[in-house]
């Protein structure tokens, strides 16, 4: 789904999709790129060292999963200071979603022409962009191991309390 909306982003704007990782769907990606003539502006550099780095160089992260757990991957991009486009596929909303602010943008899966559109919104709208990145890094502090850790120990010693 990523490769068909970056498809419809090409069209309109010069830039460029990297896509990290290996695994079993990689030659039909790799056929994928090369059937819609995306082999200029699409680069799957597999496994890298401190994929971290490579992600905090992006001007946005787009996630496109069918279903996700939490989405760490999200907040890993938040932390690094990355607007965040991703399919409302599970957890995804619990990152993405926060006290009522909106850390991300979501878009119902299966639909890549509004991913493309959303990516679009993020790359051209320097308002948008910034407000993301901002309410991401907020997001991430409510994350922290710490945070955490301490939110678990007062349920339990509520539920000590309680009974």
């Amino acid at each position: 789904m990523l490769i068909k909306a970056f498809s419809f982003v090409r069209s309109i704007l010069d830039a460029r999709l990297v896509i990290f990782g290996e695994g079993p769907l990689r030659p039909a990606l790799d056929s994928l790129v090369h059937q819609l003539g995306l082999e200029e502006s699409v680069s799957l550099p597999g496994r890298v060292q401190n994929v971290i780095a490579h992600m905090a160089a992006a001007d946005v992260f787009a996630l496109s999963s069918e279903e996700e757990g939490f989405g760490l991957v999200l907040a890993e991009a938040m932390a690094t200071g990355v607007p965040v486009v991703s399919t409302d596929c599970g957890g995804t909303r619990d990152v993405l979603c926060y006290e009522g602010r909106a850390c991300g943008l979501l878009v119902p899966g299966g639909d890549p022409e509004l991913l493309a559109l959303k990516i679009i919104d993020v790359l051209t709208d320097t308002h948008l962009r910034t407000a993301l990145i901002q309410s991401g890094k907020e997001r991430i502090h409510a994350l922290l191991p710490n945070v955490i850790a301490r939110q678990y120990l007062d349920f339990v010693e509520k539920l000590r309390n309680s009974g």
